[in-house]
């Protein structure tokens, strides 16, 4: 079994058709796969990685298959490591086909503003923001990550 058809739970059915963009460090899956949900995560870069990987090994059709078809997709960090040229299109492609079929999570510590820069296709990126804006919700956890407020906050309460 290749390594991008794992996944973390069992699915009945999603509840939610859209888009969330979490402009924040990493989340926690484990309440969509504890109430039944089949969830993918990946690291943006790795998705696009593993991509890349399935075009090259004729195993295309089957990873868009797994990658548009779960419930719930998470992508995280997009934005932490330089991507490829093609991720862009790549991208797109993906949230094309989940489009109105199932949900996506993104998270990022880049605004949404910034991702045409990054992606380097103004175009695609475009694009991609149109459908994945379309019926999302926006969260926007501010500049410091959620691991250093805790730890502030921990230091305060203890002393």
């Amino acid at each position: 079994m290749p390594p991008w058809s794992k996944t973390l739970g069992r699915t009945k059915s999603p509840t939610f058709n859209g888009a969330m963009v979490w402009n924040a460090g990493s989340c926690s899956l484990s309440a969509a796969a504890q109430h039944g949900h089949r969830v993918l995560y990946r690291e943006a870069h790795t998705l696009v990685d593993e991509f890349a990987d399935a075009q090259l090994a004729g195993t295309r059709k089957p990873y868009l298959a797994q990658v548009t078809t779960v419930p719930l997709l998470v992508l995280d960090d997009l934005g932490m490591k330089r991507l490829p040229h093609t991720a862009a299109e790549d991208l797109l492609e993906i949230v094309m086909r989940r489009y109105e079929r199932a949900s996506t999570l993104i998270t990022s510590n880049r605004p949404v503003e910034d991702w045409g820069k990054l992606l380097g296709d103004t175009a695609a990126v475009t694009a991609l923001l149109d459908r994945l804006l379309h019926h999302a919700h926006v969260l926007t956890c501010g500049p410091r990550s959620w691991r250093t407020r805790l730890h502030g906050e921990r230091g305060t309460s203890g002393a």
